[in-house]
């Protein structure tokens, strides 16, 4: 099916294990926002307010993906 399409990136994005996505883009997305707040003098709340619902929807995923990997985390032994 995927030769069908020729869709090389669906190749690649199911042959790669979950975990493996997960961990990849977790690592982007905190680089990013890294590159956010270095270039924060760049914010203009004049010219720019719609990043503020865009802050909020950063922080609402943000804890998702915190609440869900403490509770992953938690249901973990080390015995």
């Amino acid at each position: 099916m995927l030769a069908e399409r020729n869709d090389l990136d669906e190749a690649i994005i199911t042959a790669t294990p979950a975990d493996i996505r997960f961990q990849q883009h977790l690592i982007s997305a905190n680089a990013e926002l890294q590159h956010a707040v270095s270039t924060l003098e760049g914010f203009d709340p004049q010219l720019q307010p719609e990043l503020q619902k865009i802050a909020e929807s950063v922080v609402k995923r943000s804890n998702i993906v915190k609440i869900s990997i403490d509770a992953a985390m938690a249901g973990t032994t080390t015995e």
